[in-house]
């Protein structure tokens, strides 16, 4: 038994607010586990008892759940999750949104790579307890160390963590700790404490010491002297130039590997040399300076902290040897291998053994109590060392020499090495100096010091990264629901653009753009497409499709949106990845109303049950983003209530689109000037059009830029959405829709449009769906057309041939038995075979699955495709006022703020 099909669902999804790993447990997932096996789980993790089984109706635990014979895959997940518990990895339970698939198992994580490792360790936990005791101190350290090598360092955690206090997104964009920030035109990126505006010059420059000391000397910095050693005799015949004694370095060294101090005599120094040498084919020898070893840390150009840096060392206590010594001191929780703890592991190597072999010492040895013990010669972190912080001790003037340096090599957070007797005085040319700066310096001696104050040089940084509260998001509409997303979408994007001249990214089910160039086709509405737009760093706006299928197979592609729009719930997609009922469409499509931040606003369709009774689901009491309902008619009693409540609604009154609040009312836009809406007669177009006025609202888009811009939207801006083409006498129709609502919502325009015209339906389901909505979808369309093609889609999803076919036609027949069906072997021939129809006058309406070949078809055959042909003219916009006070009887007043303008206007 092992998890397969594994799939990471990375942002927020229908199981948790966190991250979630999705696996089927094969084979036996789904049988349940007797009571031995519950009984030996149960003694080998006891914390499993305490586990709520989330997924239980009655509150029932996991261990109750054990022992009625729970699923192998339901106690695979919790296993898993108390695997990374006890490896230090938790995370907290969240009831899941939809019931997790049978024989499937769901862990949340914060890192991905623990949480694969914890399932595949809980699986075989599982097997071995059928049979045996399982070995769970095994489990736990395979884990543990997953996760101590998944870890964010010190640094970069401080980092993003520091970024979350701002209420900035972070990304991790790889295994190390590459990280982005923000997103769009104000994302940043860092590596521990390399920023994307760090110069690379200046790094370069950084990593070449003499070059570094040559910059420093230029700006009249104190250095000590010394040269670049090619060889060995090279580097002795410098102690004959050079006071000593002097310290001995690779050239491009860092964490202080290679280094020696206190060298004097040529033996020492060759010794010291061939340790240099190990990191590279230059080494330098140089003076050493007088004093004691401190960092500072410049960022931005000005100093933010200070550290004197102690040699690793040990205290001996007249008893223990150096070695029991060290193994006390690497005890300590807060030592960690390399950089992963705020301080590391002595080791006992070459270094150190050399090191006390200078002093006459060797591991065995016991020092004297009180006496201190070298261990390394360098006064680094990264080789055991400690800090002190002496931040508020500087002088002045060392404060303005370090922040010189690090202007002088260019870099924006700079690590300056400095050795000085006392730091609370001016340097001593010719005797301290600064020895070294260093691009990406280590956090950990600021953050977390041995004695002193830590200091917030995470904040300092991001702080740097984005002054003065400067955005670090760009405003995202997220648009979610089952019938038209995507020209709700394209309308957003198309007003934003008109009306701000800002670059907008968009996705939608026909692919992705940025500004006017398309670089996705397909359908792009998951989580992927969202992040490549919120990763451009050219996007100033993000409009975001978002759809099931996504939702459930990878979670939502961002953390929060200033607007979130759900256009209608209805049910679709059922007998799909869980869903079996409206309310599992309603559990899924709730993640993007849920997913507002603070002062944003979410847009409901108050017309759509399914919307409405999603709205309902959300606890607004514990919510800070406002609620905007949208409907055709102004008389709706949700619209009534929610603006009696103080609330801004959307709505059709004496055919203008009309906003509604407590501080009046204002004419948006006429419907039969709008071009889509074709006079009004589209009412599914109408509502598509309102959604559109209430987000665009939403983030601040004066209402007369608004309404020049839908005036501007025609059938060449929404491309295989009720686009009309002429032949001969008739129209062809091509539109994409796989419903009953859209069948039915199609078929009350054309009784509006061409009434008592004759008309051919040309419809198709896909055969995903469930033979119910199958067959609605065929009675729907029986009820909207004189006449139907049937044919099957290309890609049958997993159906027999004409298998689809046959559950519309029953569905028609059975709605209405004298319809005349004629069956197609595909959408091509389906085309072809009404054209001459259309060319004596009928109107045909293609439902299509491949757009461009059935464009071809059309002008192949001559048709002519139509745009808007609706009156543009602008109109006067007036307001009036109204009175909208609560139901609740304490009078009447304002109960909302105003719109709040994020989006700001464009440079004239």
């Amino acid at each position: 038994m092992k998890p397969v099909r594994l799939r990471a669902l990375r942002g927020p999804n229908v199981y948790a607010t966190l991250p979630v790993l999705r696996a089927e447990i094969a084979p036996g997932g789904e049988r349940p586990v007797d009571g031995d096996v519950a009984d030996r789980l149960l003694a080998a993790l006891p914390g499993l008892a305490a586990h709520p089984d989330l997924a239980s109706a009655d509150g029932a635990t996991v261990e109750a759940r054990l022992r009625a014979g729970a699923s192998a895959a339901l106690v695979v997940g919790h296993v898993a999750r108390e695997l990374l518990h006890l490896a230090g990895a938790g995370v907290p339970f969240e009831a899941p949104r939809l019931r997790v698939p049978a024989g499937h198992a769901v862990v949340p994580f914060t890192d991905e790579a623990p949480a694969r490792q914890a399932l595949t360790e809980a699986a075989a936990l599982v097997a071995a307890a059928e049979t045996g005791e399982p070995d769970v101190e095994a489990a736990i350290e395979a884990v543990r160390r997953r996760v101590r090598r998944a870890a964010l360092g010190p640094s970069t955690r401080a980092l993003v963590d520091a970024a979350e206090r701002r209420g900035i997104p972070w990304e991790r964009l790889d295994d190390d700790s590459l990280v982005r920030l923000g997103n769009g035109r104000h994302a940043r990126w860092l590596r521990a404490a390399v920023t994307s505006v760090t110069s690379a010059l200046g790094t370069d420059l950084a990593q070449r010491k003499d070059l570094t000391k040559q910059a420093l000397r230029r700006a009249l910095v104190p250095v000590p002297y010394g040269i670049v050693a090619a060889d060995e005799d090279e580097a002795v015949d410098a102690l004959d130039d050079l006071r000593r004694p002097v310290v001995v370095k690779p050239l491009r060294g860092n964490h202080g590997r290679g280094v020696t101090v206190g060298v004097e005599t040529a033996e020492h120094l060759r010794e010291a040399f061939a340790l240099a040498r190990e990191h590279g084919c230059h080494v330098v020898v140089e003076e050493q300076l007088d004093g004691r070893d401190y960092r500072v840390l410049v960022v931005g150009g000005r100093v933010v902290a200070a550290a004197e840096r102690c040699p690793c060392h040990v205290v001996g206590d007249g008893r223990r040897t150096i070695a029991e010594l060290i193994d006390e001191a690497n005890a300590d929780p807060r030592r960690g291998v390399g950089h992963e703890a705020p301080l590391t592991r002595i080791a006992t190597d070459a270094t150190a053994e050399a090191c006390l072999a200078r002093q006459g010492l060797t591991l065995d040895a016991v020092p004297d109590a009180g006496a201190t013990v070298r261990l390394s010669d360098a006064a680094n972190l990264s080789t055991g060392g400690t800090s002190r912080d002496v931040t508020d001790e500087l002088h002045p003037d060392v404060r303005v020499a370090c922040e010189r340096a690090a202007r002088a090599v260019g870099l924006d957070v700079c690590g300056v090495d400095l050795i000085t007797a006392d730091v609370r005085r001016s340097l001593r040319a010719g005797r301290e100096g600064i020895v070294e700066v260093n691009a990406s310096p280590g956090l950990r001696m600021h953050l977390y010091p041995a004695e002193g104050r830590p200091r917030d040089v995470a904040g300092a940084i991001i702080d740097h990264l984005y002054p003065d509260g400067a955005p670090s998001r760009v405003p995202i509409v997220a648009l979610t629901g089952t019938n038209g997303k995507t020209t709700t979408t394209r309308l957003v994007r198309h007003v934003l653009c008109k009306a701000t001249g800002l670059q907008v990214g968009m996705t939608t089910t026909s692919g992705v753009w940025v500004g006017d160039t398309c670089i996705a086709t397909g359908d792009t509405t998951g989580p992927a497409s969202a992040g490549a737009v919120l990763a451009d760093p050219t996007v100033d706006i993000a409009v975001l499709e978002t759809a099931r299928g996504g939702l459930l197979r990878r979670g939502l592609g961002y953390d929060l949106a200033d607007v979130a729009v759900v256009t209608n719930v209805r049910e679709d997609h059922l007998g799909q990845d869980g869903i079996e009922t409206l309310d599992d469409v309603i559990a899924v499509k709730s993640i993007v109303a849920e997913r507002v931040r603070d002062g944003g606003t979410l847009v409901v369709n108050a017309d759509d049950e399914g919307a409405m009774r999603l709205l309902g689901r959300l606890d607004l009491s514990q919510r800070a983003c406002r609620v905007a309902l949208f409907a055709t008619d102004a008389a709706n009693p949700a619209v009534r209530r929610h603006l009696s409540d103080g609330g801004t609604a959307y709505t059709v009154r004496d055919g203008c689109i009309v906003e509604t609040s407590w501080s009046g009312e204002t004419d948006i836009v006429r419907v039969d000037r709008v071009p889509i809406t074709l006079g009004g007669m589209a009412d599914f177009q109408v509502e598509n059009v309102l959604a559109t006025v209430a987000a665009c609202r939403a983030l601040g888009v004066p209402s007369g830029a608004i309404a020049d811009a839908l005036r501007l939207f025609d059938a060449a801006d929404n491309e295989g959405r009720f686009n009309v083409y002429r032949l001969g006498q008739g129209h062809v129709v091509v539109d994409y829709g796989h419903t009953a609502d859209a069948f039915e919502a199609i078929g009350r325009l054309l009784r509006r449009w061409r009434p008592g015209v004759p008309s051919i339906g040309v419809v198709s389901a896909p055969g995903d769906r469930s033979d119910d909505l199958i067959r609605s979808a065929g009675a729907a369309a029986a009820g909207a057309f004189s006449t139907l093609v049937l044919c099957d889609d290309r890609d049958r999803r997993g159906r027999a041939i004409g298998e689809t076919v046959a559950l519309l036609r029953e569905g028609a027949t059975r709605a209405r038995p004298d319809v005349p069906v004629e069956v197609e072997v595909d959408e091509a021939e389906a085309l072809r075979s009404v054209l001459d129809r259309v060319r004596g006058g009928h109107v045909a309406v293609v439902f299509y699955e491949s757009l461009p070949s059935l464009v071809a078809i059309l002008v192949e055959a001559g048709a002519v495709p139509l745009a808007g042909t609706v009156a543009a003219d602008s109109e006067p916009v007036r307001t009036r006022s109204v009175h909208v006070g609560r139901l609740s009887g304490d009078g009447v007043g304002p109960v909302e703020a105003p719109l709040p303008a994020l989006v700001p206007r464009p440079a004239a």
